[in-house]
């Protein structure tokens, strides 16, 4: 059984926090992995939390390595923020971790906090402004928002072309999935154009790769149910 499955079907516990504490420090793999899980899922504390996590993602254990990562994502998905100039480099960090299951929940909490850490009322000033900014966890948030939100499916496919030849691999990434994303919103993309950049990414490694297969199978999934209609 791997580290995921293990994850999945245990309980997690209502720790009180001396006992989340203790358990941490208890250099006991799978307490840890308990006592992380536990302090995400109900500890209000979210600064708290994320110093526990972001202490333990270098973890040398891949099991709470990986824990770590994930329950930055859980911070935000449950509280709604979390210091994303801090995490979010973490997280990008953790996807090329030598091990599948860290690499899988760096992607896992990267959606999360994509999801749930930006601005609930889009303003496409603000979101070009994250855009020119140097810092990566802002460039995400500010392309997942025109993505998602702007009304201009091709001002947003524009950005998401723009940003898909990225260095930064999370980036990159990102832009990928962004145009599922406005193919899920508005059923309107060049579909030739971006299929073929899609495909193209596709056929590399990593997670930018993965993010591209992804949006391939969205894509072609959105689009059946359309003609299926």
């Amino acid at each position: 059984m791997n580290a995921r499955e293990r994850l999945t079907y245990v309980e997690v516990p209502k720790y009180d926090k001396d006992t989340a504490v203790r358990e941490i420090e208890s250099d006991a793999p799978d307490r840890i992995v308990l006592a992380l899980l536990a302090l995400a899922f109900y500890d209000t504390d979210w600064r708290r939390v994320q110093n526990h996590c972001v202490r333990l993602s270098n973890n040398p254990n891949d099991n709470v390595r990986g824990t770590a990562i994930l329950c930055l994502g859980y911070i935000a998905r449950f509280r709604g923020t979390l210091d994303t100039d801090l995490a979010v480099p973490l997280v990008i960090d953790a996807m090329s971790d030598p091990d599948a299951f860290v690499r899988g929940n760096a992607a896992d909490a990267l959606d999360d906090i994509l999801l749930f850490c930006i601005p609930e009322n889009y303003d496409r000033a603000m979101a070009l402004e994250l855009l020119r900014s140097e810092r990566v966890d802002e460039i995400l948030l500010g392309l997942f928002g025109i993505a998602r939100s702007d009304g201009d499916s091709e001002f947003a496919q524009g950005k998401c072309f723009e940003y898909s030849t990225h260095p930064n691999q999370a980036i990159r990434g990102q832009a990928l999935k962004g145009f599922a994303t406005i193919v899920y919103e508005h059923r309107h993309i060049d579909v030739e154009k971006v299929m073929r950049v899609l495909s193209e990414a596709a056929e590399r490694d990593g997670y930018a790769a993965e993010c591209a297969r992804s949006a391939i199978e969205c894509i072609e999934t959105y689009l059946q149910a359309d003609d299926s209609d």
